[in-house]
């Protein structure tokens, strides 16, 4: 599953360290954190884009400055591995932060807004700094095991509503494209999509908007009645609120339950929308199971992200779907 990391600027300082050679291999070890071990393994981390993007410009200067070659290039593949899970955050103080000590500050606040799952600062802002335990350390604990335990591309939720919402919390924190599918969504298995979606529409004021969300499901013998699409609108009109547009897609039979996220606002080149992430579930909260039963949630690597599009939005699946979407407007 996702996880969110903020880093102070100032990790990839090099003015600011007293042994280079101890401090290049914190970022080596820092990288490795960073990235997946394996290539077709899915990336469980986001990086928090702190104070409206300013903490990645200001990331950039500070790694052009660094004048050791060997520390140069290992904060060059910080910033690539970066780029591709970097997470815009609103900025919560007027002023931009210039120190390690303004960045913690300034990701402690965020956190507030949205939970962080960890921040890695400099060892003299985490020794002068105070926030709830867990939540900081420094690059000197950067191979310690117990701090990264939170980090792993499958989860075991138990059935219970609010612990699987935040178990995908960084979805609707983040994403501003949401599709959840389930077969069951007219029956029994709407209650976590449309707290989902809820969540998502009412999510802090600065964090970029949720701009559409789609549900994708099936009903039984692929027999259609009009109950169905009037339960299905009323269901995504109610959770939604008026506040972003949803659409109701209605298949023929299929067994898949999934999370697509991503950027609705961008599309790729036959027209669907850019997927950034997926988790796949054997099970979610049901009418039918009990609370104390564990599901197994999975984090999709590149290949199934793109397979699980095609699945739902390649122009040669519309044929399967027994009526035209259903839209409830914004």
């Amino acid at each position: 599953m996702l996880s969110e990391v903020a880093l102070t600027p100032q990790l990839l300082e090099q003015s600011g360290q007293v042994d280079t050679d101890e401090w290049i291999e914190q970022l080596r070890r820092l990288l490795s954190r960073l990235r997946p071990r394996f290539r077709q393994e899915p990336n469980p981390l986001v990086i928090a884009n702190l104070h409206d993007g300013d903490w990645y410009r200001q990331l950039n200067e500070l790694i052009d400055e660094i004048g050791d070659h060997r520390a140069r290039r290992l904060a060059r593949d910080i910033r690539c591995a970066i780029q591709e899970v970097l997470v815009q955050r609103p900025s919560c103080r007027d002023e931009l932060p210039y120190t390690a000590e303004g960045w913690t500050t300034e990701a402690v606040a965020s956190h507030q807004q949205a939970p962080i799952d960890r921040i890695i600062t400099t060892t003299q802002s985490n020794r002068d700094l105070s926030a709830e335990d867990g939540l900081m350390c420094c690059m000197d604990e950067i191979d310690d095991e117990k701090l990264w335990d939170f980090v792993s591309p499958s989860r075991s939720p138990a059935m219970r509503l609010a612990e699987q919402v935040e178990a995908l919390r960084p979805f609707w924190v983040h994403s501003k494209f949401i599709a959840m599918a389930s077969p069951y969504f007219l029956s029994s298995e709407s209650a976590l999509i449309r707290k989902v979606l809820e969540k998502a529409v009412t999510r802090h004021a600065g964090f970029e908007p949720l701009s559409h969300f789609d549900v994708h499901t099936t009903v039984k013998d692929d027999e259609l009645r009009d109950s169905d699409i009037e339960r299905g609108r009323l269901m995504l009109s109610e959770s939604c609120g008026g506040r972003v547009t949803s659409r109701l897609f209605i298949w023929r039979k299929f067994v898949k339950r999934v999370l697509l996220a991503g950027d609705r606002t961008r599309t790729t080149s036959d027209g669907g929308p850019r997927v950034s992430w997926g988790v796949s579930f054997d099970h979610i909260v049901s009418d039918r199971r009990s609370e104390t039963e564990q599901a197994n949630w999975f984090l999709l690597n590149a290949n199934q992200v793109i397979d699980n599009r095609l699945f739902f939005y390649g122009s040669d699946r519309q044929q399967f779907l027994l009526c035209p979407a259903i839209v409830v407007q914004k």
